[in-house]
């Protein structure tokens, strides 16, 4: 009979889905020391990232790769806001843009889980404000947009491809 329901509990248990997470050599402020693990690869449950945040990591890992041939973080701007829509707005004003190329969000559910999400992509080198800039307590969107655009991406977007 024990081993029916310990057969049960396996049946049912979720998926492990494994994320990649770089380890720095200098430490992490202790809000993101959670993620600080001494193998490059982790489990998601070895450095307690919800189902949510993972899922998430790997939406944006797809959408830069959709968008780039070969990623480059550094070319690629990430941020954490309450409302996707108007910082589109402020990014698109404070850089006289007629748009930005790329730009996607997605709702992280929580401020803390968004945040984990931006330090994660910022340690890849991805460009920010330094840390989570104006974000407050329900700044639960994650959005990224490509900052540094070639001549390509600018025709693209241009003719409407983008």
């Amino acid at each position: 009979m024990a081993k029916k329901v310990s057969a049960l509990k396996k049946a049912h248990q979720a998926p492990t889905i494994k994320v990649k997470i770089p380890i720095k050599k200098t430490p992490i402020d202790s809000l993101f020391s959670l993620i600080s693990k001494p193998s490059p690869e982790v489990k998601k449950e070895e450095v307690g990232l919800s189902d949510e945040v993972a899922l998430i990591i790997g939406e944006i890992e797809k959408h830069l790769s959709d968008c780039d041939t070969k990623i480059r973080y550094t070319n690629w701007y990430i941020g954490i806001t309450n409302d996707a829509t108007r910082r589109k707005t402020q990014h698109i004003k404070s850089k006289k843009l007629t748009d930005l190329v790329y730009f996607k969000h997605w709702d992280a559910e929580s401020k803390e889980q968004a945040a984990i999400i931006e330090r994660y992509f910022q340690d890849k080198g991805m460009l920010d404000k330094k840390g989570t800039g104006g974000a407050n307590d329900y700044s639960k969107y994650v959005y990224v947009f490509k900052a540094k655009i070639g001549f390509v991406d600018a025709i693209f977007h241009l003719l409407g491809f983008v």
